[in-house]
């Protein structure tokens, strides 16, 4: 998932995911949708924020996907 939200990679995304998918973390005002999530792991580049990553879980069962974990600000 790291290399399909790239900032170079327009096309991973739309391999993985569907444009019409739900992502319930997306904060109030951004585009529902995968356009939203884009917008999302654009403005959250790790070259720009110095929260990292220290557990992460994804679980799937069927067309569902939960990600969730812990982070660290330095």
């Amino acid at each position: 998932m790291i290399s399909a939200t790239a900032p170079a990679t327009s096309t991973g995304l739309d391999e993985l995911c569907r444009p019409d998918m739900i992502n319930h973390a997306l904060a109030p005002g951004r585009p529902q949708g995968i356009e939203g999530t884009r917008e999302f792991l654009r403005s959250t580049r790790r070259d720009i924020h110095s929260a990292r990553w220290t557990e992460s879980h994804v679980v799937a069962e069927d067309d569902l996907v939960v990600q969730f974990g812990t982070r660290e600000h330095h």
